[in-house]
């Protein structure tokens, strides 16, 4: 099995701890520690995404796993509860908070489900590239955040639930696309970073704020320390 996605997490109650769960050819597999293979199932397409959701809201994550067949697909365990059917082949898959989960396709086309409901869409000729959930509720008003990163290079933050875009940059001319994203706490000093990577392997640090005249407050100790 050739892997396309991967992502770790508990996924069965009776394995009783984190595995790697990884898709490839039409099916997902979960490995544990050691290597032994805990958990198998079939899926419609080829798996181009996975994430960990609790999509029922019953304090137990489900798998949600992207295919080129055009379909979101939920598992509990290894059966499947629920399926979505988009417009293209699903690229990306992301966490924001309890039941809501963000998607990108290979047309363009992004956004953000809350349980079984698309909260709102967007498409744009600038491909997304990486996705990232913040579940942080920076401005105040209950909705959490999703970060979207594009070929260009550009990043924009966006409300989970509205859309509405609250912050936008570009890292850097030159440094190809965004490759991967993370949100989390880079310097271990209690505040959770934006943590970009770009496709020629840069490495910037941004830290979110909740003012609108600045699109992302540049940590510049991060940028110094990347960029060495």
């Amino acid at each position: 099995m050739s892997a396309i996605a991967i992502c770790t997490g508990e996924v069965l109650p009776d394995v009783g701890q984190p595995v790697v769960i990884v898709g490839g050819n039409c099916s997902v597999t979960g490995f544990d520690v050691d290597g032994e293979e805990r958990f198998w199932t079939v899926s419609g397409d080829n798996v181009g995404a996975l994430c960990l959701v609790d999509f029922d809201s019953d304090g137990v994550d489900e798998m949600l796993a992207g295919s080129d067949d055009f379909a979101i697909r939920v598992f509990k365990g290894e059966e499947i509860i629920h399926d979505i059917t988009e417009k293209s082949k699903v690229i990306l898959l992301t966490k924001i908070t309890t039941a809501v989960f963000g998607y990108a396709l290979s047309n363009g086309a992004y956004g953000v489900y809350s349980f079984k409901k698309k909260q709102w869409k967007s498409k744009n000729k600038d491909l997304v590239t990486a996705i990232c959930g913040c579940d942080v509720d920076l401005f105040g008003d209950g909705q959490k955040l999703m970060i979207v990163g594009f070929q260009s290079g550009v990043i924009e933050v966006r409300k989970a639930f509205s859309g509405e875009i609250v912050h936008s940059l570009k890292v850097s001319d030159g440094e190809g696309a965004i490759a991967k994203i993370f949100y989390y706490d880079y310097r271990m000093n209690g505040s959770a970073q934006v943590v970009a990577v770009t496709s020629t392997g840069l490495i910037k640090g941004y830290s979110l704020t909740s003012k609108k005249t600045v699109d992302l407050s540049n940590d510049a100790e991060q940028k110094e320390a990347s960029e060495k």
